[in-house]
């Protein structure tokens, strides 16, 4: 399956290759976000370029027809700039095509930002056992953690 997105003739979505892991790696870790498990199987990371600069990253973990969507990061002199939201539908579109069913998250800072995407609050303990056994769950992201759920 072709992971390339072309938005606009400026604004393209593809995985990252291996020369992207080391910038996605450090941008994740800068805005305090998991990434010490950067390469794994069942995990996609995104970036999303303008004009052929990486301006974001974000990441999928498929556990089946169940997903986590983690790591909606980007750089710094791009905020303010709507490539957070776009990077996010963009993310939500690609777990469609994959045949992803229901997609988790968990969030400290964000809650409202996902809100508008039609994620909803969840009780964390109720997310299925694969995502639940995730990384990001039992390790990456505090108990305080918002988690919230968006049916596919």
């Amino acid at each position: 399956m072709n992971s390339m997105y072309k938005i606009n003739e400026q604004l393209t979505f593809d995985k990252i290759n291996n020369e992207d892991v080391n910038d996605a790696k450090t941008l994740l870790k800068e805005n305090n976000l998991c990434y010490t498990d950067i390469p794994k199987e069942n995990l996609d990371i995104f970036k999303v370029l303008d004009s052929n600069v990486i301006v974001g990253y974000l990441g999928l973990e498929h556990y089946g027809s169940d997903a986590v969507l983690r790591s909606v990061v980007i750089k710094d002199n791009f905020r303010g700039k709507n490539f957070g939201r776009k990077i996010t539908l963009l993310g939500i579109d690609a777990a469609r095509n994959r045949g992803i069913k229901s997609l988790y998250l968990l969030t400290i800072t964000a809650k409202n930002f996902f809100f508008k995407f039609g994620f909803k609050v969840m009780v964390r303990k109720d997310v299925p056992e694969a995502i639940g056994k995730s990384e990001e769950f039992l390790n990456f992201c505090p108990d305080t953690a918002t988690c919230m759920m968006l049916s596919l």
